[in-house]
C-alpha cells in the first residue's frame, strides 16, 4: 500500500526543491533570449537585386546629337578616346568609310563627362531626350539592353530615307548599291571571355524595303516574325574586348560627306555618336566558353 499524506494535513513541496525548479526556468528564459532586429525599411533592402537571364549581359545605349562640327564633339572628344584597342586593319578600313571608333575606360576622360553630362540628373530616365545642362546644344538619349546568349539586337541609327546610295570601301574594292525604304543601324552581339569581359561584336546594316514574313524555328515549335531585308558590311564590323563599364564609341568624320560613316551618323546639320557601354555581365573569372556554350544549349561554340 501506498503511503499517504496524514489526515488533515496538506501535502508539501520541499522548499528546497521549489527554489532549483525556479532557477532552472529562469536559466532556461535567459539562454533562449536572442536579439531581434527589426527589418530595414530602406526602399534599396526591400527588394532582392533582379538577376538576368543566364549568360545575359545589360548594356546601354547612349545617343549624343549636337549641331555639325561642335567641336566638343569632334576633335576635341576624340584626343580623349582611346582607338589603339581597335585592331589596326579594322580601325584603317573604318577610317576610310568615314567611321571613327575608340574605347573609354571605367574612368572617362573629362571630354567625355563633360558631352554625357555624367553627373547630372538627364540621362537617368531611360529613352528621355533631354539637353545637357554643360553643352545645351547637346541632345542624349540613354537606352537600357539586356541581350541574351544567341540573339543579337538591331540598333536603329534614324528614320528610313525614301532612297540612299551608298558607296562602300570594302576588302575587295568599293562598291556602290542604291536601297529604297532604306535604315542606317548597327546589329550587336557578344561572346564570354576570361575575367568577367566579353567580346562585342558591331556590324553596320542598312534595312530596306517592305518588312516580309519570316518562319523562325524555337524550342520545338515555329514563331513567325516580320523581318525587313538587310545589307551587311561585314567588312566593317567590329569585334572588341570590353569591361564591365568601358564603352565603345562611334562616331563620324563631319568633313567627308560621301563616306558610309557620314549617311550613317550626320542627319542633315546634326552629327551623332553612338556610345555602347557594357554595364553589366553574368559571368566572372571563373566563367569559361564552355560554361556559354552549355547555356546556349550547344556541345561547342564551333558548332
Amino acid at each position: 500500500m501506498s503511503p499517504q499524506a496524514p489526515s488533515g494535513h496538506p501535502c508539501k513541496c520541499n522548499p528546497n526543491l521549489a527554489l532549483l525548479f525556479f532557477l532552472t526556468g529562469v536559466i532556461a528564459l535567459i539562454a533562449g533570449c536572442t536579439t531581434v532586429t527589426a527589418p530595414s525599411i530602406d526602399g534599396a533592402n526591400l527588394l532582392a537585386k533582379p538577376r538576368m537571364n543566364p549568360g545575359s549581359c545589360a548594356i546601354e545605349l547612349l545617343f549624343v546629337r549636337f549641331p555639325l562640327g561642335t567641336p566638343e564633339g569632334n576633335d576635341q572628344l576624340w584626343h580623349e578616346i582611346d582607338d589603339s584597342r581597335i585592331a589596326a586593319e579594322a580601325r584603317q578600313l573604318l577610317w576610310t568609310n568615314g567611321f571613327k571608333v575608340g574605347i573609354v575606360g571605367t574612368a572617362p576622360p573629362a571630354a567625355v563627362t563633360s558631352l554625357l553630362d555624367l553627373k547630372g540628373e538627364n540621362l537617368a530616365a531611360t529613352g528621355l531626350s533631354t539637353e545637357s545642362p554643360v553643352l545645351p546644344a547637346v541632345k542624349v538619349v540613354k537606352r537600357h539592353i539586356q541581350l541574351p546568349p544567341r540573339e543579337s539586337r538591331q540598333i536603329y541609327l534614324g528614320e528610313p530615307a525614301e532612297e540612299l546610295t551608298l558607296f562602300v570601301a570594302e576588302k575587295s574594292g568599293v562598291r556602290g548599291r542604291s536601297f529604297a525604304q532604306a535604315q542606317t543601324g548597327f546589329t550587336l552581339s557578344w561572346s564570354p571571355l576570361p575575367q568577367g569581359q566579353v567580346c562585342l561584336q558591331v556590324v553596320p546594316e542598312i534595312f530596306h524595303g517592305q518588312p516580309r514574313t519570316k518562319y523562325a524555328a524555337e524550342e520545338g515549335h515555329f514563331r513567325l516574325d516580320f523581318v525587313r531585308p538587310r545589307e551587311s558590311f561585314t567588312d566593317l564590323s567590329l569585334s572588341v574586348a570590353l569591361a564591365p563599364g568601358e564603352m565603345l564609341v562611334i562616331g563620324c568624320s563631319p568633313d567627308r560627306p560621301g563616306t558610309l560613316g557620314y549617311q550613317f551618323l550626320v542627319d542633315n546639320t546634326e552629327q551623332k555618336l553612338l556610345f555602347i557601354r557594357l554595364a553589366q555581365v553574368q559571368h566572372d573569372e571563373v566563367f569559361c566558353p564552355e560554361d556559354f556554350a552549355r547555356l546556349c544549349g550547344r556541345d561547342s561554340l564551333a558548332k
